[in-house]
């Protein structure tokens, strides 16, 4: 999963995580992630090691890519009509599909996203104030879970509402047609 070094990095840079965890230090590569092992500055550091994150997973996520064959274009299909990504990347599948579904809005796409931001983002947070000890910032960021789990929960309804919604109408419509 691409986030997870993202969290490594932000409770190891939070926590001093290697003076918690010594448990660490067994990690391959883990002289990357050792900011005491460039001039003592962890400020200036931070940039180096997100760098080298995502450095590494484009890499790698490249490599797979070119290594492996390419999906086939009935599953291609299957998942664009069940997912609906936007993008000009999908493109060519929707063309593929004998009636492909419209588009989402683009501004109840992004607040799902920003929602889901702060789920994910908040609930990370929040363990890591509880780990530290600091219940007050700990009850804040779970406030901010709980609230992204709330809209993007309302955000979701109103994607499933629209979906369902066209779905009921081209079975009607193709319902009269066929008296």
């Amino acid at each position: 999963m691409v986030i997870s070094p993202f969290v490594g990095l932000y409770v190891e840079f939070v926590l001093g995580a290697r003076h918690h965890i010594p448990a660490l230090r067994m990690l391959p590569g883990y002289g990357f992630w050792d900011a005491d092992k460039v001039n003592g500055n962890p400020w200036g550091f931070w940039g180096q090691r997100l760098l080298t994150v995502v450095g590494v997973t484009t890499v790698c996520w490249i490599i797979v890519t070119l290594l492996t064959r390419p999906t086939e274009m009935g599953k291609l299909k299957q998942f664009y009509l069940k997912v609906r990504p936007l993008g000009p990347g999908w493109r060519y599948v929707r063309r593929q599909c004998d009636n492909p579904p419209p588009f989402e809005s683009g501004w109840l796409v992004l607040r799902i996203w920003l929602t889901g931001l702060m789920l994910v983002l908040g609930a990370i947070v929040a363990g890591v104030e509880f780990i530290r000890g600091h219940h007050f910032m700990m009850a804040f960021w779970v406030v901010v879970a709980v609230a992204g789990f709330v809209l993007l929960k309302r955000g979701m309804g109103h994607a499933d509402g629209s979906f369902n919604e066209r779905v009921e109408s081209e079975v009607t419509a193709g319902g009269s047609d066929t008296k």
